[in-house]
C-alpha cells in the first residue's frame, strides 16, 4: 500500500530536480522518476530540468497546484499533459508538446522565457500570463524556432523578441505587445483576437496575418525592415490607427481585397513603404508632416493604394514606383491639400488613377514611362498639371470615362502615348492648357479631342485612334496641332478628323484616313519632307501643300468629296490614288498615275506619271502653266507620260519634253500625250525640243499629240500644215484621230509630182 501511494512533493527549498523517468510511470509526482530532488517529489519554487538519456519522455504532471520556479527542456521528444503548468520559467532547447495549460506568472520586473527549439500548446490548451502591475513579460525565440500556441490571460505587456515565429492559435493577450529583432507573430481570423493593447513593431519584427481578419489592435510600427504588417494576400481591415515611428513597410492584400486602414494611417515625419494592394477607406485619415512620405512599390514589388476620400492632414510626397504599382485617388484631395514642398511622384512604369470624378491640384511628376488613367467607367480625371520625363502614358482604360489634360510640360524629349478605351471614354487636351513638350505624341487607341492651339506641340503618330481637331472659325489658320509636325497614320483604324484650319509639316503612313470635314475645314502640309501617305482621304474640304517637300498620294478620296479640293501651292504631289471628286489647283508641280476630278494649272507644272507614267482626270484640264512630259519608249504609261481627261483648255500651256532612258525618237514618230473624251479648244501651233529633238504640239480635237518634225543628223524638218492633226512617218502613237493629213487649199493646187511626193512620205504613229 505504502509503495502505491505518490511520494510527496520536495519542500520549497528551490531544489534543481532532473527528470531521469527511472520510476517508469511518466509521473511527476513520482520520486523515482527524479533525481537531485532530496527522494522527493518536485515542489513549489523547484526547478524542473528534463535532459537527455531519460526514459520515457512522455510525461504527466499530477502535481496539480504545484508553482515551480522553472521548467527545462534541454534536448527534444519530451510532451507533458496531465495538471496546468505554472511556472515563473520556461526554456525550451528541444522540440517539445506541452498538452497542458501552461500559467507564467510574472511577480515583479521582467520574466523572459527562453524558446530555442519548436513548441507547441495544441487547441484547447494555451499559454497564459499572471502578471503583476507593471510587469513585462518576455519570449525570447531564437534559433528560428516556432511557439504554436494560444495566448491569454492578464497583463500589461508582452514582449515578443529574437528570430523566431509565434504562431498565435488565438491572440487574446489583453496587454500591450511589443515585437522586436527579428521575430513574427502570426495569426487569422478571430484567432487573432478583439480589442486590446496595442502592438508595437520595430527592427525586422512582424505581425503577419494567415486569414481575413479584422484587427482591433492599434499598431506603432517602426523603424522597421521587412515587412512590419503582412497581410500576405489576405483582406484585412487594421480598425484602430496605425502610426509610423520610424519608416517601415507593409505588404497588403490583392486588389479585390486590399489591406485596410480603415483606422487611420499616420505616417508623421517617417516612410511608409506599401506593397500589395492597400486603402484609405471612408472617414479614415492619412496624415503626414512635410517630411514624411507614402511609397507604394520599390525594389520591383508592386503596390498599389486606394485614398477614398480627401486628406487634408496629408502634406508629405506621394510616391508610386515600379510597373504594376499605382496610386488610385477617388477624391480631389486624396493626395493632399497642397501643390507643394510634397507633390505626386509617379516613377518606373507605376499608374495614377481614379474611380471617380475628380481635379488633381497636386503638382504630378511622372517619370520612366509611368501612366496617369482613368480606372472605372464612368470616371473622368482632370490633370491640372503634371511634369514627364523618360515617357508619359495618359490612359483612358474603362468604357464611358473621359480624361483632360490641362497642363502637361515634357522635361526631356521623350514620348507621350495616349491610350484610350473607345469613343465613349476620350483624351481631351482642354483649351484651358498648355503642352509644353517637344517629343513625339504616339495616340494608340479610342478617342483625342485636340480643343486647344498646340495640344500637339511635336511629331504625331496615329496607329488606331481617331484624333479629332476642335471646331473654329472657318477662315482661322489654327495650330491645334504644330506647324511643323510630322503626321503619320501607322494603324487601319487610325483617323484624323481636321475640323478646322490646320497647318502640318508632313502627313505620311500606309494606312488610315484623314477626314476634312466640311468646305470651311482644310489641311495644309508645310515642310520639305518627301513623304508617302497611302492611307484614304474623306470629307469636301481642302487640302493644301504649302512646303517645298514633296507628297505622295496613294489611297481613296471619294467618301463625302464631292466639293473636296486639292491645292498644290509649292512643292510636289503625286497624286496615284483614286480622287474623283477632288478639284486640283496646281501652284507647284503635280504628277501621279491616279485619278483627280478636275486640274486647274495655275502658273505651276503638272507632269504625269512617277518617271513614266499616266495621270488622269474625270474632269477638264485647263489653265497656264507648264506641261512636262517624259518619252522613253512608244508605249504609253509604261514608257511615256500622258494625261486622260475629260476635256482642255490649255492653250496658255507651255510644253516641257524630255527624253529618258536613252530613247531616240524619229522624225514623223507622235506621241499622244493627252487624250480627253469631251474635246476642248484649240491650241496655237507651237513646238517644243528635247535633247535636240523637236516636236510640233497638235491639237487633233481630241488628243494632243507630240510630232517628232526634227532629229539630230536626219532629214530637214517636215512643216507640218496648220491646224489639225495629220500622219506623218513614225509609229501610231494613241487610239486618238487616225485622219490623213489635212490639205489646205495652196495645197490643192500643187502640181501633181509634188503632191505625189507628199503622199510618198509614209504615215508612222507611235502607239
Amino acid at each position: 500500500m505504502v509503495a502505491l501511494c505518490a511520494a510527496p512533493p520536495a519542500s520549497a527549498a528551490g531544489l534543481t530536480c532532473d527528470w531521469t523517468g527511472a520510476g517508469g510511470d511518466g509521473l511527476w509526482s513520482n520520486a523515482a522518476n527524479w533525481a537531485n530532488c532530496a527522494d522527493a517529489a518536485p515542489g513549489d519554487a523547484d526547478l524542473l530540468r528534463f535532459g537527455a538519456d531519460a526514459v520515457p519522455t512522455a510525461t504527466t504532471n499530477d502535481l496539480d497546484g504545484v508553482s515551480f520556479a522553472g521548467v527545462e527542456f534541454g534536448v527534444g521528444g519530451y510532451s507533458v499533459s496531465g495538471a496546468q503548468l505554472r511556472t515563473e520559467g520556461l526554456v525550451v532547447h528541444g522540440p517539445t508538446t506541452l498538452q497542458v495549460n501552461v500559467l507564467l506568472p510574472v511577480a515583479a520586473g521582467e520574466t523572459v522565457h527562453d524558446i530555442a527549439a519548436p513548441l507547441t500548446v495544441p487547441i484547447p490548451w494555451s499559454i497564459e500570463f499572471d502578471q503583476e502591475l507593471a510587469t513585462v513579460a518576455t519570449l525570447q525565440l531564437s534559433g528560428g524556432a516556432t511557439l504554436d500556441a494560444r495566448l491569454t490571460g492578464s497583463g500589461e505587456q508582452l514582449r515578443i523578441v529574437g528570430d523566431g515565429v509565434l504562431e498565435a492559435r488565438g491572440l487574446f493577450y489583453p496587454g500591450a505587445l511589443d515585437l522586436a529583432g527579428a521575430a513574427r507573430v502570426r495569426c487569422g481570423g478571430v484567432e487573432c483576437g478583439g480589442p486590446a493593447g496595442e502592438v508595437t513593431i520595430t527592427d525586422a519584427a512582424g505581425l503577419e496575418f494567415t486569414a481575413d481578419t479584422e484587427f482591433a489592435r492599434a499598431v506603432v510600427v517602426g523603424p522597421g525592415s521587412g515587412y512590419s504588417l503582412d497581410a500576405a494576400g489576405h483582406a484585412v481591415d487594421l480598425q484602430a490607427p496605425v502610426q509610423l515611428a520610424g519608416p517601415a513597410a507593409v505588404r497588403g492584400g490583392a486588389d479585390a481585397t486590399p489591406l485596410l486602414f480603415s483606422g487611420g494611417v499616420a505616417i508623421d515625419d517617417h516612410e511608409l513603404t506599401i506593397h500589395g494592394a492597400a486603402a484609405v477607406p471612408l472617414f479614415a485619415q492619412l496624415s503626414s508632416f512635410l517630411d514624411g512620405s507614402l511609397r507604394v512599390g520599390s525594389d520591383g514589388i508592386p503596390g498599389s493604394i486606394l485614398i477614398e476620400e480627401e486628406q487634408l492632414n496629408h502634406n508629405g510626397r506621394t510616391i508610386a514606383s515600379g510597373t504594376g504599382s499605382a496610386i488610385i485617388a477617388d477624391d480631389a484631395f486624396a493626395l493632399g491639400p497642397n501643390p507643394a514642398p510634397g507633390g505626386t511622384l509617379v516613377e518606373e512604369g507605376a499608374t495614377l488613377g481614379t474611380n471617380s470624378v475628380i481635379t488633381i491640384a497636386e503638382d504630378i511628376e511622372l517619370v520612366g514611362a509611368s501612366a496617369v488613367a482613368t480606372l472605372a467607367s464612368g470616371a473622368s480625371l482632370t490633370l491640372t498639371h503634371a511634369e514627364f520625363s523618360g515617357g508619359v502614358a495618359i490612359q483612358t482604360r474603362a468604357a464611358a470615362s473621359s480624361f483632360v489634360v490641362q497642363d502637361l510640360t515634357g522635361l526631356d524629349d521623350s514620348t507621350v502615348t495616349l491610350s484610350s478605351a473607345g469613343a465613349d471614354a476620350p483624351i481631351i487636351f482642354d483649351e484651358d492648357g498648355s503642352s509644353a513638350y517637344t517629343g513625339t505624341t504616339v495616340a494608340l487607341s479610342g478617342a483625342v479631342q485636340l480643343n486647344r492651339d498646340l495640344a500637339i506641340p511635336g511629331d504625331f503618330r496615329i496607329v488606331d485612334a481617331a484624333v479629332t481637331t476642335a471646331k473654329t472659325a472657318p477662315d482661322d489658320l489654327h495650330d491645334q496641332i504644330a506647324d511643323t509636325s510630322a503626321v503619320t497614320l501607322e494603324g487601319d483604324a487610325g483617323l484624323l478628323v481636321i475640323n478646322d484650319n490646320e497647318r502640318i509639316g508632313s502627313l505620311a503612313g500606309p494606312t488610315g484616313r484623314v477626314h476634312i470635314v466640311d468646305v470651311d475645314s482644310g489641311l495644309t502640309i508645310a515642310g520639305s519632307a518627301t513623304t508617302v501617305y497611302d492611307g484614304d482621304l474623306l470629307g469636301d474640304g481642302q487640302l493644301y501643300h504649302e512646303g517645298s517637300g514633296t507628297l505622295q498620294l496613294g489611297g481613296t478620296w471619294t467618301q463625302s468629296a464631292v466639293d473636296s479640293r486639292l491645292a498644290v501651292e509649292a512643292g510636289t504631289v503625286i497624286a496615284n490614288g483614286w480622287m474623283p471628286f477632288t478639284e486640283t489647283t496646281v501652284f507647284g508641280t503635280l504628277g501621279g498615275t491616279g485619278t483627280l476630278g478636275a486640274i486647274i494649272i495655275d502658273g505651276g507644272t503638272i507632269s504625269p506619271g512617277t518617271s513614266p507614267g499616266c495621270l488622269a482626270s474625270e474632269g477638264s484640264v485647263s489653265g497656264s502653266g507648264t506641261f512636262v512630259i517624259e518619252i522613253g519608249g512608244p508605249d504609253p504609261c509604261s514608257a511615256s507620260d500622258r494625261l486622260a481627261a475629260l476635256s482642255q483648255d490649255l492653250g496658255d500651256v507651255q510644253w516641257s519634253v524630255s527624253l529618258t532612258g536613252g530613247f531616240q525618237p524619229a522624225v514623223g514618230d507622235e506621241f499622244v500625250v493627252l487624250t480627253t473624251t469631251g474635246g476642248g479648244d484649240p491650241l496655237p501651233t507651237t513646238q517644243t525640243t528635247a535633247n535636240g529633238t523637236t516636236f510640233d504640239v497638235v491639237w487633233d480635237g481630241n488628243d494632243v499629240i507630240l510630232r517628232v518634225v526634227s532629229v539630230p543628223g536626219q532629214d530637214a524638218p517636215v512643216t507640218p500644215p496648220t491646224g489639225g492633226g495629220g500622219t506623218g512617218s513614225g509609229v501610231l502613237a494613241s487610239s486618238g484621230s487616225d485622219s490623213g493629213w489635212l490639205f489646205g487649199s495652196a495645197l490643192a493646187a500643187a502640181s501633181v509630182i509634188a503632191a505625189g511626193a507628199l503622199l510618198a512620205l509614209r504615215s508612222r504613229r507611235r502607239a
